[in-house]
């Protein structure tokens, strides 16, 4: 007995391999697995939830400046009463400041605008168109060339107070005009 044969049967297999010859996965392993699937679902839905977000945002900021955009292009034009009374819409000027106490003339409506030219021109200007309207200045007339500029003017039973001025701030003249109904 002193040569004894081999087995013929190999040792069993090492239980951390599969009957393939695939070794077996640890349970850490499916562990770190089933995390780095949840992290790269949860990284997925958070991009898709921000560039959706992002969209809406977007689409709300792009709606709100084409909003204000048409508000500032409204608010540089003279009031639709204010031109269809034929008055004076100074060439080289913009509407900055517009208030009204309704949609009629009779409560008024206060405009400010704004030009590079001097105030000397722009009363000029305002005087000349109203006066070729049938607008009635009152009291004496007063120098265009002052830094101060105010008259009053009347026709029917309307008034158009107009006040041109130098803005120290800006270089700018401004002319405030306020049309109403006469009281």
């Amino acid at each position: 007995m002193a040569d004894q044969a081999p087995p013929t049967n190999p040792a069993p297999a090492p239980a951390t391999s599969s009957p393939a010859g695939v070794p077996k996965k640890s349970n850490a392993t499916k562990l770190i697995v089933i995390i780095l699937i949840i992290l790269f679902v949860l990284f997925a839905l958070g991009a898709l939830g921000s560039y959706l977000v992002f969209r809406f945002v977007k689409h709300k900021t792009d709606t709100g400046i084409k909003q204000l955009n048409q508000a500032v292009q409204q608010l540089e034009q003279y009031p639709t009463a204010y031109k269809d009374a034929g008055l004076p819409q100074y060439p080289n000027g913009k509407v900055t400041s517009l208030s009204k106490q309704d949609a009629t003339v009779h409560d008024g409506i206060s405009l400010v605008v704004t030009t590079s030219d001097s105030s000397a021109k722009a009363a000029e200007y305002y005087d000349t168109q109203l006066k070729a309207k049938g607008w009635v200045a009152d009291g004496e007339p007063v120098p265009f060339d002052t830094a101060f500029y105010y008259r009053n003017y009347k026709k029917g039973d309307q008034a158009f107070a107009l006040t041109v001025q130098n803005s120290s701030q800006n270089n700018e003249t401004t002319a405030t005009i306020t049309w109403n109904m006469a009281q």
